[in-house]
């Protein structure tokens, strides 16, 4: 793996370099605060997902020796993603752990990477879906009720799994046919 020019973001976080640390927060906040809002958080919430992850780089950098394989913006977003998740999981508002160590290891880094890239390729294409099965999927990931659902629609059960699984089955033939998709399996 070649080392990323984005390094030199790490770099400006250990040696305090503002004009770095301001474009880094220019460049790359927007996305972690739109990714917090789409999973349900607020814009308070990803400002603090995204403080939160970059502790969590700069503490890497300075203990460990981190580097980037990918850009920043990338590795960002999967950290904050990573984080919030394990907040949304904990279900509880507490500080971040300083250890973090679910990315202590370079291969968790790539995991959370390719985790990151399908997450995306998945929700450029769930937002290809009509609103229809867009719909009728957000209820299934949310665990609401097929009779509930199924109502809303004025359809059967029955009716309304098979419109579940037909999207399902849409959802994902585009991806395993998109060739982003082909290089991360590989």
């Amino acid at each position: 793996m070649s080392i990323h020019p984005d390094n030199k973001f790490l770099t400006a976080l250990l040696e305090n370099d503002e004009r770095l640390i301001r474009e880094l927060y220019q460049t790359c906040k927007h996305r972690t605060v739109s990714l917090i809002k789409s999973m349900g958080g607020t814009s308070q919430e990803g400002d603090d997902i995204f403080q939160d992850a970059i502790m969590v780089i700069y503490r890497k950098a300075e203990r460990e020796g981190l580097f980037l394989t990918c850009n920043i913006n990338t590795f960002l977003h999967s950290v904050s993603r990573n984080i919030w998740l394990k907040k949304k999981r904990d279900e509880k508002e507490y500080a971040l752990d300083p250890s973090f160590d679910e990315i202590a290891d370079p291969t968790d880094i790539h995991r959370l990477m390719v985790q990151n890239d399908c997450y995306e390729l998945f929700r450029h294409y769930f937002q290809q879906l009509g609103d229809e099965c867009q719909a009728i999927l957000k209820k299934h990931f949310m665990k609401a009720r097929d009779k509930e659902t199924a109502e809303i629609y004025h359809i059967s059960v029955n009716t309304l799994k098979k419109r579940r699984f037909d999207c399902k089955k849409r959802l994902i033939k585009w991806i395993q046919d998109d060739d982003d998709y082909k290089k991360l399996i590989e």
